[in-house]
């Protein structure tokens, strides 16, 4: 995967959190978002796969599963 630039970093790493929110329109922003920036994000979205938050782990799983097949925007 890309290396991110830091502000790049420090937003996915603030998706990734958000993936775990408890509003779901947010939820849906961040995937949306993560999904946009694509391949750059696998490296946080990887550390992300064994959360122990079930929907953090189903949305990363599916992310990394879009990014990696080309079905990411």
């Amino acid at each position: 995967p890309k290396t991110l630039p830091s502000p790049l970093r420090e937003e996915v790493g603030r998706l990734v959190v958000q993936l775990g929110d408890p509003d779901w329109k947010a939820r849906e922003a961040a995937s949306t978002r993560l999904a946009a920036i694509g391949e750059p994000a696998l490296g946080a979205l990887r550390e992300a796969l064994g959360s122990p938050d079930p929907e953090v782990a189903a949305r990363t799983r599916e992310l990394w599963e879009r990014i990696l097949s080309g079905e990411a925007p």
